[in-house]
């Protein structure tokens, strides 16, 4: 692990996602993406999807519900019903 690197720039990276790395190639159309959020975390918020919509306008936002950050672990089930749901 970088510690250096995440010491320095660790600003930058909780700041979430920056609108600046993609605005060579804005909209991105061109594969599917999906966002899965925990109903109780706030690392997507609702005021976040414009800008996701902004850089990922066909994106899919899916919230899993009685989970946080770690909706992997806590919900697993309804994560992987998400994730199947859109590789299908």
């Amino acid at each position: 692990m970088n510690v250096n690197a995440l010491y320095d720039n660790l600003d930058e990276i909780i700041s979430g996602v920056n609108e600046r790395w993609f605005e060579d190639r804005l909209p991105i159309f061109n594969y599917p993406v999906l966002f899965i959020r925990g109903a109780k975390s706030n690392y997507i918020l609702p005021e976040d999807e414009k800008t996701i919509r902004r850089i990922y306008p066909e994106a899919i936002i899916s919230e899993i519900p009685n989970a946080g950050h770690w909706l992997h672990a806590e919900q697993p089930e309804l994560f992987m019903d998400a994730v199947l749901e859109f590789l299908k």
